[in-house]
């Protein structure tokens, strides 16, 4: 996986807690047990996400193949 576009979603629940999903999906298909615990998600940004795009608190390849195998 090369590329993905990708929605961010923030948590008001917990403090800098975000969630990535893929953009086509959203948070359709999330376990109702994060949407729980992550709270009223709130859209911040769409964006596409590449193995060399450079992210604030983790590595792009990282949170590709978190989406690719956890969704």
């Amino acid at each position: 996986m090369s590329a993905l576009n990708i929605s961010a979603y923030k948590s008001h629940k917990k403090n800098e807690l975000y969630l990535f999903v893929p953009e086509e999906k959203g948070l359709d298909g999330l376990p109702n047990e994060l949407l729980v615990m992550f709270g009223e998600p709130s859209h911040i940004i769409d964006f596409e996400l590449t193995e060399d795009k450079k992210l604030a608190r983790e590595n792009a390849k990282t949170v590709l193949k978190a989406i690719e195998t956890k969704g």
